[in-house]
């Protein structure tokens, strides 16, 4: 296919991707959370069927386009069911688990290219590896449908009660956290009824605009540092950085996978118990930056060693930090009544960024490469490749920036204190930067600090400002 070809099935993916996640705003509100990820199983089945059977151009990208709504649809829908059935204190590594499966399916991916492109044709190879992606969907569906339960939270919305209660009490260790969990969701949608629709996404609160800062703003520096280049043209990049043969790149590509995977793994169990979010989404953003000028040097200079460490540190940073906390996010911050509309608005311009990233790479490459020429350089490949990572290192610059001063610690708290949390948050923070979970620092704003002593289950904005003058009181 033509080069214009390979970017647009490439990139439909994501740009479908965004009516998909409307398509799970609406039904996940009204049809169900469980019934959401059964359709969005339906959509991967359909589209990966057309895909294996398409004998052109446009049956092909038809396919794809499926494929991107069922995309859409899950990547909305299930974080914010995980965050909905967990407890506060698992709810960073099970919600992390969605961002793993989606590390095992690049894995298998890859691996799946490899073993088949040496066991069938190539015109045969890519419609197998497409095929086996059918089965894990019609797995799904049965699990949707027929065993997994509907969140409570969804459930009490819905006038359930009785439903909203057994399964809540199966998800609880003991009564006394039922019954606190239970009080939570009651007050919480109490207090929700006069902002139903999308009244409370156009007309927001002061903590609902700061929750859609922050959500919105992770959202799309996930996308924006680069990674779904570094995936989708890995075997490009790594060509480009001085190897050259198929197998071996392919090689580099699945261990890079690998890497990915097992460095996530290890930033589940860092969500909860050791680190918090925000220190690790810093954290991350520093690897990513020093990982990207790394690549930029390697590519500059043909050092193919320098090139896959780079590789392989921004994937190993990405995955410790900025991969699964963009959906912890957005799953855990927002309020019931706003919660699937927020995640819809966060992964909409996720996969938007996510489109302009993969559809303007390579034009971005023979870009620079003109530039390079024009200028009397020798026009290379590797040196378009280098000037996109450089400008990928400042956009990476600017997200640690972003962070630093906008996002706070969410370690801990329960899904119902969250608004306390963030409305405190908006009416005090001065615009400098948040403290992290232990931050009790001189220098931090006296709002966010503050933030840090309300009580599990405080539903009052009174309770959360007479905790901040008892503080400020303390201080002085």
């Amino acid at each position: 296919m033509p080069e214009w070809q390979v970017e647009l099935v490439v990139s439909s993916l994501n740009l479908f991707a965004i009516p998909g996640a409307f398509i799970a705003g609406y039904t996940s509100d009204t049809l169900g959370r469980t019934k959401t990820l059964a359709a969005a199983s339906m959509f991967f089945i359909l589209g990966m069927s057309i895909m294996t059977m398409s004998r052109g151009f446009g049956a092909l990208l038809f396919g794809r386009a499926l494929v991107g709504l069922g995309l859409g649809c899950g990547i909305s829908i299930d974080p914010l069911y995980i965050a909905e059935i967990s407890p506060p204190r698992y709810r960073g590594m099970l919600v992390s688990f969605s961002e793993t499966s989606i590390n095992i399916g690049i894995l298998l991916g890859f691996v799946s290219v490899y073993l088949f492109n040496h066991v069938f044709e190539a015109s045969t190879a890519w419609r197998v590896m497409l095929f086996c992606g059918v089965p894990t969907p019609l797995v799904m569906t049965y699990l949707a449908l027929k065993v997994m339960p509907e969140t409570p939270r969804w459930l009490f919305t819905q006038g359930r009660v009785e439903e909203c209660k057994d399964v809540l009490r199966g998800l609880c260790n003991n009564d006394q956290e039922f019954e606190a969990t239970m009080s939570d969701i009651q007050q919480s949608l109490k207090e929700a009824e006069a902002d139903r629709g999308w009244d409370g996404i156009l007309h927001p609160t002061p903590g609902i605009r700061l929750m859609l800062i922050v959500v919105i703003g992770v959202a799309i520096i996930q996308q924006a540092t680069g990674i779904e280049a570094i995936m989708y043209y890995s075997n490009q990049i790594i060509k480009a950085g001085g190897i050259t043969d198929t197998s071996t790149s392919f090689m580099v590509s699945m261990l890079m996978a690998l890497w990915k995977t097992a460095v996530i793994l290890v930033a589940a169990r860092t969500l909860d118990e050791i680190a918090g979010r925000r220190s690790l989404l810093l954290y991350s953003l520093t690897g990513i930056a020093i990982s990207e000028l790394i690549m930029g040097i390697g590519l500059a200079n043909s050092l193919p060693g320098l090139n896959i460490f780079g590789l392989f540190l921004f994937v190993g940073a990405f995955s410790l930090g900025l991969g699964p906390i963009c959906w912890l996010f957005c799953s855990e911050i927002m309020p019931i009544e706003v919660r699937a509309k927020g995640m819809v608005i966060a992964c909409s311009m996720n996969r938007l960024f996510s489109f302009i990233i993969s559809d303007t790479f390579l034009s971005l490459v023979v870009g620079f490469e003109r530039i390079d020429e024009d200028f009397g350089g020798d026009g290379k490949t590797s040196t378009g490749q280098a000037m996109v990572f450089f400008l990928f290192t400042f956009v990476t610059l600017l997200s640690f920036s972003f962070v630093y001063k906008m996002v706070p610690e969410t370690k801990g708290k329960t899904l119902e204190e969250m608004s306390d949390y963030f409305e405190a948050l908006a009416l005090k923070h001065d615009g400098t930067a948040f403290p992290s979970a232990s931050g009790m620092s001189g220098g931090a704003p006296p709002g966010a600090v503050a933030l840090e002593l309300v009580e599990p289950g405080t539903r009052a904005r009174r309770r959360a400002d007479a905790l901040i003058g008892q503080h400020a009181d303390t201080r002085r």
